[in-house]
């Protein structure tokens, strides 16, 4: 509540892509607005959530959706209160991104996600055992990175700030 109040408070708008620790089926049951030519959940006057597996064009861009992420730390928290097991989006909700994209003939401009694809995830933290080397989004995101067509890839789950030309991919420290 205290991050929502504060970006509503400010003079612009806030989009939002799920990750891990988010409260996802309480923000689906915000009012969905139709927003950037598909529908966003509306979460304040100014802050908005992008659904998965959904393009917008935002300035005549295209951007792909697809978050969430594994919560390493799941055993010290409690389901439905600090946890939640939508974090990892369903085989469906990808299927229907996958679809979706299949329709566009596989090309966005920006693909924007809070996990990694394999690769990128081997680049941050080598073939050595990692802390999140487990997670099932790497693999699927893999074959997304491997199928799309895309200028950028946007991603925040390893808060590393760094642009890796060779991926086209900006981790974001967030």
């Amino acid at each position: 509540k205290y991050l929502l109040k504060f970006y509503n408070e400010r003079r612009f708008t806030t989009l939002i892509v799920h990750g891990n620790h988010d409260n996802i089926p309480s923000m689906n049951e915000c009012p969905d607005v139709p927003m950037f030519g598909s529908v966003v959940k509306q979460l304040s006057d100014s802050v908005f959530y992008l659904l998965n597996s959904h393009v917008y064009t935002i300035e005549g861009k295209t951007f792909f959706v697809l978050g969430g992420g594994l919560s390493i730390d799941k055993l010290q928290r409690r389901e439905d209160f600090t946890w939640w097991k939508e974090e990892i989006p369903s085989y469906m909700e990808m299927k229907r991104g996958f679809d979706l994209l299949s329709t566009m003939d596989n090309k966005v401009d920006y693909i924007l996600t809070h996990a990694i694809f394999k690769d990128g995830y081997e680049y941050l933290f080598g073939n050595t055992p990692g802390y999140k080397e487990n997670d099932p989004m790497h693999n699927s995101l893999q074959v997304l990175k491997e199928t799309v067509d895309y200028k950028r890839w946007f991603c925040g789950h390893y808060h590393h700030d760094e642009y890796v030309e060779e991926l086209k991919t900006q981790f974001l420290y967030h």
